[in-house]
């Protein structure tokens, strides 16, 4: 579902250092951020460190956009906990072609600036594209940035998993240059970009959650109803310490509403499962899960089947 307008602004970069001598990024060479979020690197007077402070003839006339991809290819401004998402920076030289691009972002929980952490790094579970890198800086900020050498290509989709039910509103701080290629500032073009990641707060599952059922945690799950596609449901490793893997053998294509809760009611993981026929895997992270059971309710809309899922 398409939910609006994404957040877009145009001017200098928050970049740092010119590109190419920072080409195995900003993080990951010189240990800063600067993407002129909170928290971010700042000079003598206060005032955040940017590219726009040396890049500044901007000979590309540079501008920078961040959109948010759901697994649908669908543009969205509302995430679902749990989620994973591809947030695109894209940086555009409206004059001029140049030579290479780099790039830098954080996500920033807006409630209380702290860094969410949401960049999967090259974990079994999904892995980034070649021109992403993944960097950790000694304070712990986590960042997206291009990978060495900057890209020839001027998108970066980044893989995102959404934080846990409660949240609130994620913000996105980017910045990007387009570079010339001369290993020095001038002649670069720069810009940044803030967009804001809202919680879907209305989401629901369709029909078949008002039953009750037996979820015994002593002898296993009793299954509320069985659908008929995934008697072949498995969990595995359970307990888990961090992925848990869930198998099934289906004979029909159809999509299963996913939903994950701890026992005080929390949702963990709201999803959409695709069920073709044949074998059909996905990966839920629990890494991040407080140790104890969970609940996953599958629907089809029509009938639901529950599996109890141990987080050691």
């Amino acid at each position: 579902m398409k939910f609006g307008t994404i957040y877009t602004l145009f001017g200098f970069v928050a970049f740092g250092a010119t590109l190419m001598s920072n080409s195995l990024g900003m993080a990951a060479q010189a240990g800063k951020g600067n993407t002129g979020a909170p928290g971010d690197e700042i000079d003598a007077q206060a005032k955040f460190v940017t590219c726009g402070t040396c890049h500044n003839t901007n000979s590309f006339a540079a501008a920078m956009s961040i959109k948010f991809i759901d697994s649908l290819g669908e543009d969205v401004t509302k995430y679902i906990p749990g989620k994973i998402y591809r947030v695109r920076a894209s940086i555009r030289a409206t004059v001029g072609t140049p030579f290479a691009y780099g790039f830098q972002m954080i996500d920033i929980k807006e409630s209380n600036n702290v860094n969410i952490k949401g960049f999967p790094n090259g974990n079994v579970l999904t892995s980034q594209p070649a021109n992403v890198k993944i960097s950790t800086i000694a304070n712990g900020r986590m960042y997206a940035e291009n990978n060495q050498g900057g890209s020839n290509s001027n998108i970066f989709d980044v893989k995102w998993r959404a934080p846990a039910a409660g949240a609130g509103t994620v913000v996105f701080y980017a910045s990007g240059v387009a570079t010339n290629g001369a290993q020095g500032a001038r002649g670069d073009g720069a810009a940044n970009a803030v967009a804001k990641f809202y919680q879907d707060t209305s989401a629901r599952l369709g029909g078949g959650l008002s039953g009750t059922g037996n979820n015994n945690l002593n002898g296993g799950v009793t299954p509320i109803s069985e659908v008929a596609n995934m008697k072949s449901l498995q969990l595995f490793p359970n307990p888990a310490p961090d992925f848990v893997h869930v198998e099934w053998k289906g004979t029909i294509a159809k999509t299963y509403q996913i939903m994950v809760r701890s026992v005080t009611g929390a949702t963990m993981l709201m999803d959409a499962w695709k069920s073709q026929n044949g074998d059909n895997q996905q990966v839920i992270d629990v890494q991040n899960w407080a140790t104890g059971i969970y609940t996953l309710q599958m629907t089809d809309g029509k009938e639901r089947i529950m599996r109890k899922i141990v987080k050691k």
